[in-house]
């Protein structure tokens, strides 16, 4: 997530396409848009900037965010979209295929007959942490969406499982930006260079904005935490400080780290920390296996993983975490008896 006190620095072509899905909820015109990218790119401070500015606009706002705590809850995150009467299947519920296969989804066809009195715009936040029930009942709403009123925002670290759904063309995309599908990209190099002299006060010199964009790899969460634990110290962004910048940077990785940890489904976590005890000796393929993920989850497991940040592609098929602050961080945030348990498995691959 993106501190507070960071604008949306270089968001301004994804605030665009949100901005003209909200215009276009307006006028009654469905839109389907994703937001995706690795943790602390700002995701969710884009999806609060578009719901703000849809209430702004008199237009009716359903918010709701995955959690851990309620990842195994059924229709956890409907229940925060509709309100209580959502939670269980009732005679409002709209089914799909032969006896309901694929349903009920409550509330669903309620929501879509009130849309037609109130356009409205659903913001659901950290999709990867969604119950599996919710997301199916999103993703039966996007089939329903032509014609309706609806506009359905969703940001996620790694991929957003939800334009898969889309019966035919009724994104918004103004912009080459991939349809629907909106990656963030990491801050640029300009960019770092307006947060430092937002954040410190000042201009940088030259080494030491390119040292900020380097140790923080471009990433907004982390930018700011560092750069506001240096403009603490009082000292100027001066080239003289980047030893110094570089030390407040990593010790900011590492929370960051800590915080992504918190956030991620367990079999990643489980992963990250098969990564953090056999570093770079194993493939993925075997690193996966020490980890032993349940076959639900194997599929995008490697695209959540690199979207955390926390990893980078190493040689051949192999994945490595970013540097040795992340994984002292993983193995700290690890149960002892667990590390012993992967420590003595690696040891037999």
């Amino acid at each position: 997530m993106q501190p507070p006190g960071l604008p949306l620095l270089g968001r301004e072509p994804e605030q665009e396409v949100l901005a003209e899905a909200v215009s276009g909820l307006i006028a009654r015109r469905p839109a389907v848009v994703t937001l995706s990218g690795t943790a602390g790119f700002g995701q969710n401070a884009l999806l609060r900037w578009a719901a703000g500015l849809a209430e702004d606009r008199g237009l009716r706002v359903l918010r709701a965010r995955g959690t851990p705590g309620e990842s195994d809850l059924p229709y956890a995150a409907v229940t925060q979209l509709l309100g209580p009467s959502a939670d269980t299947a009732s005679a409002d519920a709209v089914s799909e295929g032969p006896s309901g296969r694929d349903g009920p989804f409550p509330g669903l066809a309620e929501l879509l007959r009130t849309a037609w009195d109130r356009p409205t715009l659903l913001a659901v936040a950290d999709l990867q942490w969604l119950d599996h029930d919710s997301l199916h009942w999103l993703q039966a709403l996007v089939r329903r969406l032509p014609g309706a009123p609806i506009v359905v925002l969703a940001g996620a670290i790694g991929p957003v499982p939800l334009t898969d759904a889309l019966p035919g063309p009724v994104v918004v995309s103004p912009l080459p930006l991939g349809g629907s599908r909106l990656v963030l990209p990491p801050l640029s190099p300009a960019q770092v260079a307006a947060a430092v002299t937002l954040v410190c006060g000042g201009q940088g010199q030259e080494r030491f904005t390119a040292a900020a964009a380097e140790a923080t790899g471009g990433n907004p969460a982390v930018l700011h935490d560092a750069l506001r634990r240096f403009a603490d110290t009082g000292h100027e962004p001066a080239d003289d400080r980047v030893p110094q910048l570089r030390a407040i940077a990593a010790a900011a990785t590492a929370d960051h780290a800590t915080r992504v940890l918190r956030g991620l489904p367990a079999p990643a976590v489980a992963v990250l920390r098969a990564l953090a005890v056999c570093g770079d000796l194993l493939d993925f393929p075997l690193v996966r296996t020490l980890a032993r993920p349940r076959p639900e989850y194997e599929a995008g497991l490697r695209e959540t993983l690199e979207a955390t940040g926390l990893t980078a592609p190493g040689p051949g098929a192999a994945l490595r975490l970013t540097g040795p602050e992340v994984r002292a961080r993983v193995l700290e945030e690890m149960p002892a008896d667990e590390r012993a348990d992967l420590y003595a498995r690696a040891a037999e691959l």
